[in-house]
Formats: structure tokens, C-alpha cells, sequence
């Protein structure tokens, strides 16, 4: 089963109205008998008012995407437009977003540009060195199909020891 296979579990599935989780908890055969009754319970009270699902809202999952990408956009206004205020690129994003500032605001708290533009050039220069390494890939089979013929298929070990080969200038790309 999973993780809510206890009262307490019910009452996170409960607290969080997944409704298809206690469906799928009141259908599963290894349910626990002592959460199946703690269900039944709950369903049977449901109707009549004694068992509710809480009043708030729940909390959205996976906003953490969201926020960073909210945020990021943020950094590039106030970059891309040379902005000395944050305040101005909130106001300009909150306005392109049709969110509150204040929404806009707590996306940005926490942000930290510095450490998002280094890990950004770092994984440009994966993503550069990754294409790099496979054209070197893709020429190095197109150089052994001219030699051996079309039709020969080549392992990857026979590929990497000649893609490690050095070029025609001496220099070798695999540091």
C-alpha cells in the first residue's frame, strides 16, 4: 500500500481532501481492517455533517517550480531592462503574470541571483560540452562507416578508443 495506511494517514487524505486515495484505500485489498473501519466511519458520518473535510483550502503542491521560474523572471527583467529597483521589475512581472505583487515578492524572497547565474553558466557549459562530445560521436561514426563501410556496426568501445583518438591538429578533446 503506501504511506497513508494508518488512521493518521486517513486523516492527511482527509485534511488534504484526496478523495481518490481514500477510494483507492477503501478498495485495496491489504488495506489494514483498522483503517478500512476508520473510513467507514468517516463515510457513513459524511453525509449527515459529523465528518467534514477541513474548511481551508489545501496548500498547492509543486509550486516550487513555479516560484523559481516567477523569480527568475524577475533577474531577467530587472537585467535585461537595467532596472536599479527590484520593486520595478516586481511591479512590471506582477503585471505581466496578472498576480499580486505580493505573490511576486514572496517568489523573489530567497532568490539568490548570484548563485542562479553561476549555476546557470555551469549548465550551459555541460549542455555545450555535452553537444560537443556528441558531434565527436556522430563524426567519429561517420568517419569509421567511410572506412569500413555502411554497413559495419561498430561497438561503443571501438567508438570511444578512436572519438579519444587526437585530431588531425594533435589536440585531444577528453580532458
Amino acid at each position: 500500500m503506501s504511506k497513508w495506511t494508518t488512521r493518521e494517514g486517513v486523516d492527511n487524505a482527509i485534511r488534504e481532501r484526496d478523495v481518490e486515495y481514500i477510494v483507492h484505500a477503501i478498495r485495496h485489498p491489504e488495506t489494514p481492517q483498522e483503517v478500512r473501519d476508520y473510513l467507514a466511519d468517516f463515510v457513513r458520518d459524511f453525509p449527515n455533517g459529523k465528518a467534514k473535510f477541513s474548511r481551508r483550502r489545501p496548500k498547492r503542491r509543486g509550486l516550487e517550480w513555479e516560484r523559481l521560474k516567477i523569480a527568475e523572471r524577475v533577474w531577467w527583467v530587472k537585467k535585461s531592462k537595467g532596472l536599479k529597483k527590484t520593486s520595478s521589475a516586481v511591479d512590471e512581472v506582477a503585471k505581466e503574470l496578472r498576480c499580486s505583487t505580493t505573490t511576486v515578492w514572496n517568489c523573489w524572497h530567497g532568490f539568490d541571483p548570484d548563485r542562479y547565474e553561476e549555476s546557470r553558466d555551469e549548465g550551459l557549459l555541460d549542455a555545450l560540452r555535452d553537444e560537443a562530445d556528441e558531434a565527436r560521436w556522430e563524426s567519429t561514426i561517420e568517419s569509421l562507416k567511410d572506412e569500413y563501410g555502411p554497413g559495419k556496426e561498430f561497438t561503443d568501445e571501438e567508438i570511444e578508443a578512436v572519438a579519444k583518438e587526437p585530431d588531425e591538429c594533435g589536440r585531444d578533446y577528453d580532458d
